[in-house]
């Protein structure tokens, strides 16, 4: 964990077997594990590029779609980093609708916490819609055992408490 140096060297082995094969489905992974790489370094802009390529190859060739959500939910939160706000907000609710459709409950926690984030921050997402952003985000957690993003989510949290006071 935050071994830019360890996750980069595995990105660079994925993207050799992505090379090799021609497969779409692993330039979509190569693209994934190369924005996770980008995001951890920071470079937001090259990370948010990633996930755009990832999406469209995804999309053009059919294959990898079952990570489409956590495509858009990555996507979403990179955007939020970058400061993009107002398209984060879109993306993620775009992360929401195709993960509610493909039930992928994980890409929906993880939306719901960049939109709830979203709403605290600066309204780009009204802040009536925070409280059902955090209860949904919750309840996904309790369903999905997600622990990794049980501190992002107890940070919301805390953060809400502070604007009540």
């Amino acid at each position: 964990r935050g071994d830019c140096s360890m996750a980069r060297l595995h990105t660079k082995e994925i993207e050799g077997y992505a090379s090799r094969s021609g497969m779409a489905y692993l330039f979509t992974a190569a693209r994934l594990c190369r924005a996770l790489v980008g995001t951890t370094e920071g470079d937001f802009a090259s990370a948010s590029s990633d996930l755009h390529e990832a999406l469209a190859t995804a999309r053009k060739s059919k294959t990898g779609l079952e990570i489409e959500a956590r495509l858009l939910a990555y996507l979403a939160h990179v955007l939020d980093l970058a400061g993009e706000k107002a398209r984060a907000a879109q993306v993620a609710s775009d992360a929401i609708d195709v993960a509610l459709r493909r039930t992928d409950r994980v890409a929906e926690l993880q939306a719901h916490i960049v939109a709830a984030d979203l709403a605290l921050a600066d309204g780009a997402i009204s802040s009536g819609r925070r409280d059902v952003h955090l209860e949904k985000a919750k309840a996904l957690l309790d369903v999905t055992g997600a622990e990794i993003f049980a501190p992002r989510l107890r940070g919301l949290k805390r953060g809400e408490e502070n604007l009540a006071n």
